[in-house]
């Protein structure tokens, strides 16, 4: 009898637990509605007006797909309101509206394409959302030289440098001009470096046209890492830009790691190690890269893409303390759970990774995930 009574206080606690868990994955007073293919704006705007109920400001979407929206209900009443919404032939789906951040003037990082990004008061470039226009942004095809006679700027917008020497059939720029792009403005030069032809702080190329580059055949070259793209030892090409409060954005194949750390660099023979100073006086060197430290991830995650689409960002950062102290790319991502094998919730999870060794130092999910399933996404 004790066993049974205690079994039913313990299964109480855990659907309270649940509820809670729930409930907070929602908004309260807010559903969304979908309409069939074919619905007109008047169609919707008139069978929500029909039940005296109003949208939710910004809505209906009428952009990509069919038209959406966030319709005001009374709290408590949501589960009520989808299934009459779900009576109606020109609804395609009505669901509850879940806490996520949207793309906005505070999210740009959500924004997934240039029309949302430059509506929220961003600049879109290098397919993603950016703030503020702080850096020059122009690209580099990194096409052989051998002097700046080589090389010459080209694209829609100038802000492409390339060689005389490339295949320009798949070369490309945005028509839109962006501040950015102005090289007068940064400073910045197309020309022969190191065999390449990019763009450059002018200061470097006068250097590099009078033997005193800054790179030398056999001179190692230490110090602060510059915005620019350099070639790891490995010979991956690492683009490296440099954001608002000193922080840097690392990305190899078109995959992305913000850091606020001391960065430096060490170059030999044309080929960059990037190190950062850790806090207890330690220097670990980046040899795992954010595309490879994503993959890993993922693969032990089973997920398969780490995107906007799933809230993922990958940061590298210090991790530890003292003796322990570890350079480690944090890898935060959304993924689908069923709570209970019954209950669909978005889980939060975070894992961290060895910048040095590429090992796994540890997965962080919420407390529940032992009661949900985690299906391969």
């Amino acid at each position: 009898m004790k066993k049974l009574i205690f079994g039913l206080i313990l299964g109480v606690l855990i659907v309270g637990f649940i509820g809670m868990i729930v409930a907070e994955s929602y908004r309260e007073g807010v559903i969304i509605i979908t309409t069939e293919d074919n619905v007109t704006v008047e169609e919707l705007n008139d069978l929500v007006a029909s039940y005296n109920l109003t949208w939710e400001e910004g809505s209906p979407i009428t952009t990509y797909g069919p038209l959406r929206g966030y319709v005001i209900v009374l709290e408590g009443e949501e589960q009520s309101w989808i299934e009459i919404f779900e009576s109606e032939s020109i609804i395609k789906s009505v669901s509850l509206s879940p806490i996520v951040h949207l793309c906005d003037c505070d999210n740009l990082g959500l924004c997934t394409g240039q029309n949302e990004c430059e509506t929220a008061g961003g600049y879109w470039y290098d397919s993603a959302c950016n703030e503020e226009e702080n850096e020059f942004c122009g690209t580099s095809t990194l096409g052989s030289c051998e002097s700046d006679d080589d090389c010459e700027t080209r694209g829609c917008s100038g802000s492409v440098c390339g060689s005389i020497n490339d295949d320009t059939s798949n070369t490309g720029s945005s028509c839109i001009w962006w501040d950015c792009y102005d090289d007068e403005k940064y400073n910045k030069e197309c020309g022969c470096v190191d065999n390449q032809c990019q763009w450059k702080d002018k200061d470097d190329v006068e250097d590099n046209e009078t033997g005193k580059g800054r790179q030398g055949l056999g001179q190692i070259i230490r110090g602060r890492v510059k915005a620019g793209i350099y070639t790891s030892p490995t010979g991956e090409q690492i683009r490296v830009r440099e954001l608002a409060q000193n922080r840097f954005l690392l990305q190899v194949n078109n995959v992305s790691a913000d850091c606020g750390c001391e960065l430096e660099e060490e170059t030999e023979n044309n080929k960059t190690k990037l190190s950062v100073k850790l806090s207890n006086g330690r220097k670990a060197e980046i040899k795992i890269m954010p595309d490879v430290a994503s993959e890993r991830v993922l693969e032990r995650l089973r997920l398969k893409f780490c995107s906007a689409e799933n809230n993922c960002s990958i940061e590298l950062k210090e991790v530890g303390s003292g003796n322990k102290t570890q350079l480690a790319y944090e890898l935060q991502v959304e993924r689908h759970s069923k709570l209970l094998w019954i209950f669909r919730k978005k889980m939060q999870v975070k894992a961290q990774i060895n910048a040095e060794t590429g090992d796994i130092i540890r997965i962080k999910k919420p407390w529940w995930a032992f009661l949900a399933s985690e299906p391969k996404e």
